[in-house]
């Protein structure tokens, strides 16, 4: 009886999409972090008649601020679990799941750059999670940031070297359009912070090996003093904040607590960060794919070395470790500092920055093209775009 349900609901199904006008595709997040990497190209395919372009928020409990997320951008949105069932005609994700029909067409878009990070000794992109219960690798397209990435997928998991599609960076492309306005003092005061200092950018990653959980009381002293002398603007990635789900580790609250505040910036986890990179002339960083934008911006980097750190076969993280000012703990911090910005070489980080990013500037461009194509429809000759005042940080 089921089965004759089921066959009946597709035939309903097909006849109805018969008559369908417009294409539909689908955004998926998970949370704030994976909202932002699937808003920057739903806001651009906006503007396109042929579409309705779709919202799933997966779950509201994986959302640190769900309220403020439905309140503040005009979303179309469908519940997951009538989206699942639904025939789209692309699903755009931005992490492996949750699940939706095998038969829509879907794109990987990734939350972050391919940094190399390993859990449970995979490469995360290229793991099982990628695959079906068949072993079918579950899109139509991965989307990378740079040639160099796919090579290193065509020597260590040539089974998804067809499948890759490099597209550059909408994020990056956005980041370099704030770095070219001149806007550094105001954006520095509005966060509270002094015009007239230095300013360090502090990023971490999360799980049991990451700076802020490897060094948390020590790097909160350290920051108290650093102050002095720079400004700070700290990023902590939003899974050190869900301690039930992720790793129990410190209690960020009580530990940001003791901070002092003045001429220290704490971004909300909630918050998107590339936006941000531009108004610091230091970054002090981990495994964060965070830190491969930097490279962009050649300027100086300090990268906290954690040995217990295990990578996988295919990223770029371990590359800009080496090129980097590298440190195994951050006592300190003012004096190396300065020997980062003795000993740093821009052509080196341009150089670099060449590996994370191909097509720099015309990511849109790339991306609209992938997306298109799988859609069936002409490529727009003038695709929509989004400034810099209408990105994607959470403020």
């Amino acid at each position: 009886m089921k089965d004759k349900l089921k066959k009946i609901y597709f035939m309903v199904e097909r006849f109805f999409l018969g008559f369908k006008r417009k294409k539909d595709v689908l955004f998926v997040a998970r949370n704030e972090l994976t909202f932002d990497y699937t808003y920057i190209i739903y806001k651009h395919l906006t503007g396109d008649e042929r579409l309705r372009v779709w919202f799933c928020l997966v779950s509201p409990k994986n959302f640190l601020d769900y309220a403020q997320i439905k309140k503040k951008f005009k979303l179309r949105t469908i519940a997951y679990e009538i989206a699942r069932k639904l025939k789209w005609d692309l699903v755009m994700l931005p992490d492996h799941g949750p699940y939706f029909r095998d038969d829509c067409p879907k794109i990987y878009v990734n939350h972050g750059i391919s940094s190399g990070k390993s859990k449970k000794g995979e490469h995360y992109i290229y793991s099982d999670r990628a695959r079906g219960n068949d072993g079918r690798i579950l899109y139509e397209k991965i989307f990378l940031t740079s040639n160099t990435l796919k090579e290193q997928v065509r020597e260590h998991y040539p089974d998804f070297h067809e499948c890759i599609a490099v597209v550059g960076s909408l994020c990056a492309d956005e980041m370099m359009e704030v770095d070219r306005m001149a806007v550094r003092r105001d954006k520095l005061a509005g966060l509270g912070l002094s015009p007239e200092k230095k300013t360090a950018f502090i990023a971490s990653s999360w799980g049991p090996h990451c700076l802020i959980q490897s060094e948390g009381e020590r790097l909160i002293e350290e920051v108290n003093k650093l102050r002095e002398e720079y400004n700070i603007i700290l990023s902590i990635h939003l899974h050190n904040f869900h301690v039930e789900s992720h790793y129990k580790g410190l209690d960020m609250k009580v530990l940001l607590g003791k901070l002092r505040k003045d001429n220290v910036c704490v971004l909300e986890p909630k918050q998107s960060t590339h936006l941000l990179l531009p108004f610091s002339d230091i970054l002090l960083t981990d495994m964060t794919s965070l830190s491969l934008y930097y490279p962009l911006l050649k300027r100086p980097v300090v990268f906290y070395d954690n040995r217990d750190v295990k990578y996988a076969l295919s990223g770029l993280v371990p590359e800009l470790r080496e090129i980097s000012f590298s440190v195994d703990d951050v006592s300190g911090l003012s004096s190396k500092f300065r020997k980062a910005e003795e000993e740093f070489d821009p052509a080196v980080m341009e150089e670099f920055s060449k590996k994370v990013f191909s097509f720099q500037g015309q990511a849109w461009e790339r991306v609209s093209e992938e997306i298109h194509e799988i859609l069936g429809l002409d490529h727009p000759v003038e695709g929509s775009t989004v400034s810099s005042h209408e990105a994607t940080v959470l403020l």
